[in-house]
C-alpha cells in the first residue's frame, strides 16, 4: 500500500473529510486532495503533520520501497515483535536525519548559501 492510500485509508477510518484534513494543514482542499491522490510530493514535514493529526506514528504512512510494516517474518510472536520494533527504530533513526538535513537545507537557504 502506498502512502497516499494509507493516509486516506487513516482519513477515513478516523472519520475525517478532506475539507477537514485541508484547514488542519493550512491548504486548500483542492491541494489537499491532489496530496491524497499522489499528484503532489509529500515531504516528510507534511508526514509529520498528517501523522499528528490521525493520531499514528508517521512511519505507519509511509512507504519504502514495498516495505509493508503490516506483515512480520514467521514464526514465535516474540521474534515477531522484536522484527517490528527493530525497523521501527531503524526508520525512526532515518526519519530524524531526514528532518536534521531537511533542517540544515533550510538554514542555508535562509541564509543565502553563505
Amino acid at each position: 500500500m502506498n502512502t497516499c492510500t494509507k493516509i486516506r485509508k487513516k482519513r477515513t477510518e478516523k472519520g475525517f473529510s478532506q475539507d477537514y484534513m485541508a484547514i488542519q494543514l493550512g491548504v486548500s482542499q483542492k491541494t489537499y486532495g491532489r496530496l491524497e491522490n499522489g499528484e503532489s510530493k509529500i515531504d516528510i514535514e507534511k508526514i509529520a503533520n498528517l501523522a499528528n493529526i490521525l493520531e499514528t506514528n508517521p512511519i505507519e504512512l509511509l512507504n519504502f520501497n514495498g516495505f509493508d510494516n503490516s506483515k512480520k517474518p514467521k514464526g514465535d510472536e516474540n521474534n515477531n515483535n522484536h522484527f517490528f520494533e527493530k525497523e521501527c527504530r531503524h526508520y525512526e533513526t532515518f526519519i530524524k536525519h531526514l528532518e536534521e538535513e531537511n533542517g540544515f537545507l533550510r538554514e542555508l537557504i535562509r541564509n543565502g548559501f553563505s
